[in-house]
């Protein structure tokens, strides 16, 4: 797929005025391609892994929620509690 990507772009390029004839193959879209590929697999998880990721995200919005909520009940009291002006020595 990567090589597609890379002879269209060239292709527009070339369309565009922007390059030469001169076709050099690049390294760099078949590395691109090699490590999209191994990120592929990489995430290839199966069923108990998403229903642990699932689990693990709901745990992590739930907290982010609950935080929130507990910052706007009491955000002024813990600041004015631990944000006190410093005296400054001179």
């Amino acid at each position: 797929m990567w090589y597609y990507v890379y002879e269209l772009s060239n292709w527009v390029l070339g369309v565009l005025g922007l390059t030469s004839n001169i076709a050099v193959d690049s390294w760099s879209a078949y590395f691109i391609g090699d490590c999209y590929a191994s990120v592929i697999n990489w995430l290839a998880f199966d069923e108990f892994q998403i229903k642990l990721l699932k689990g693990f995200l709901f745990i992590l919005c739930a907290n982010i929620c609950l935080i929130y909520m507990s910052w706007k009940i009491y955000g002024k009291r813990i600041s004015e509690k631990f944000m006190r002006p410093g005296k400054f020595l001179a």
